[in-house]
């Protein structure tokens, strides 16, 4: 029997993915474990591997396309073996963002609107209504009758394919249910709202987002809208870091000034966990790992890859796991589960020359630390005297929600310690 390759859900809130690339071919034969094609999530790209052995019977969505998660993308199975008459409709979701519906639905649908007995609505006490205006901004919402909307199976198939609440649609069928074509305007109208195309000039051009700038920019936009979020800054004596950092890759360890920030973010939580912690409500959740996400700018956009455990780990460790989780952003081969679980996130822009930037917080998260290039500046010693040091500022910027500017500064200040004594942090065993 054909078995299928379906797109993975990597992750609670992907919902489809994107094909890049198909590394196999129809007809070819394929092992379990080979890497059979390249898709792109909403946080990153990675290589899809078989499930099963046999040949590749049928490719079902090519590069480009959009398939929604548990979908099959492709079928599997011994030479010659049949695949079943429906693989098409099984795979392909209706989703349509613009321009047509199709046919069939609103055939469907008419039927369906003329055979749908007034009873059904009566009985609940629910007046008819008349048909609703098709513009969202001056329609009601569908009416809700113990706990269910009034819509037709192609429009609940419809809203589900497309991730949408029927409570947001306006209706306009008969005794004011809501059809898959009052799905897609709905999904259209909301669609030029968010993407409205500004006016283009001669010599003006489009860059296309990726996935994962998409997402990003919009859980940012989430987390700007939602989180009354305040910062602070300090700045530390980085002197002995540095010549610290210089001693140990003369000896061989390739550790980084990334590596040291994210070992004293973990030693400042140890005194003061309040912002390794999310909000909720009424209470915080006061997260039992230090897990640091390390923010890297990849080929797709901006990644955060996660160190499990920081606080357990040793420079050389932390700059190890860093280097690795890099280079698999960088080369496009990371896998969803090492960027999930950050409590707290690193931005360090001080390899591009920044001397100070105040960053977003990452939600659920209720803090994040911005660290900026090192910079030498003179200042005096307990003599008074010109003394030339090597100074490193720190922002934090933090949920006001989950602690003030006193506790943000605890927290900053422990960070600092960390960096002005590298001794404090965990040694190599």
């Amino acid at each position: 029997m054909a078995e299928p390759i379906i797109m993975p859900k990597a992750g609670m809130l992907m919902h489809t993915g994107t094909i890049l690339e198909w590394y196999a071919a129809e007809g070819v034969p394929i092992r379990k474990g080979d890497a059979i094609a390249h898709i792109e999530t909403d946080k990153a790209t990675m290589n899809l591997e078989a499930e099963y052995e046999g040949v590749l019977l049928k490719i079902v969505h090519g590069p480009g396309e959009i398939v929604p998660v548990t979908r099959p993308i492709a079928w599997v199975g011994d030479p010659g073996e049949p695949i079943p008459d429906n693989h098409h409709a099984i795979s392909k979701t209706p989703v349509n963002l613009g321009l047509t519906i199709p046919l069939k639905i609103v055939h469907n649908e008419k039927s369906s609107q003329e055979n749908y007995p007034a009873s059904r609505v009566m009985s609940g006490n629910l007046t008819s209504q008349k048909p609703a205006d098709k513009t969202i901004e001056s329609s009601p919402p569908a009416e809700h009758h113990f706990g269910i909307y009034r819509a037709t199976p192609a429009a609940r198939r419809t809203a589900a394919e497309l991730d949408i609440t029927l409570g947001e649609i306006p209706p306009s069928g008969r005794y004011g249910q809501i059809l898959a074509s009052d799905v897609l305007h709905y999904v259209n109208q909301r669609h030029e709202r968010e993407n409205f195309i500004p006016m283009m000039e001669e010599g003006d051009s489009f860059l296309p987002l990726t996935s994962i700038q998409k997402a990003m920019g919009r859980h940012l936009t989430f987390g700007v809208q939602t989180i009354p979020y305040s910062s602070c800054s300090m700045d530390a004596d980085v002197t002995r870091l540095v010549e610290k950092r210089e001693q140990m890759i003369k000896i061989g360890s390739k550790v980084t000034i990334t590596s040291f920030a994210a070992a004293a973010l973990a030693f400042g939580l140890q005194k003061n966990r309040r912002f390794n912690s999310q909000y909720d409500r009424d209470r915080l959740i006061l997260k039992g790992a230090v897990n640091v996400g390390i923010a890297v700018n990849g080929p797709q956009g901006l990644v955060v890859p996660v160190l499990q455990h920081a606080d357990q780990l040793t420079i050389e460790e932390i700059s190890s796991k860093t280097a690795e989780l890099s280079k698999l952003v960088h080369t496009e081969n990371i896998s969803p589960d090492l960027l999930e679980g950050a409590t707290i996130t690193l931005s360090n822009l001080g390899p591009y020359g920044v001397t100070s930037f105040i960053p977003l917080i990452n939600p659920p998260q209720s803090a994040i630390l911005g660290v900026s290039a090192v910079r030498e500046i003179f200042l005096p010693d307990p003599d008074g005297k010109p003394v030339l040091k090597k100074i490193m500022s720190l922002t934090l910027s933090y949920d006001h929600r989950v602690g003030g500017g006193a506790e943000a500064a605890l927290l900053l200040a422990g960070i600092r310690e960390a960096l002005e004594q590298p001794e404090l942090l965990k040694p190599q065993e």
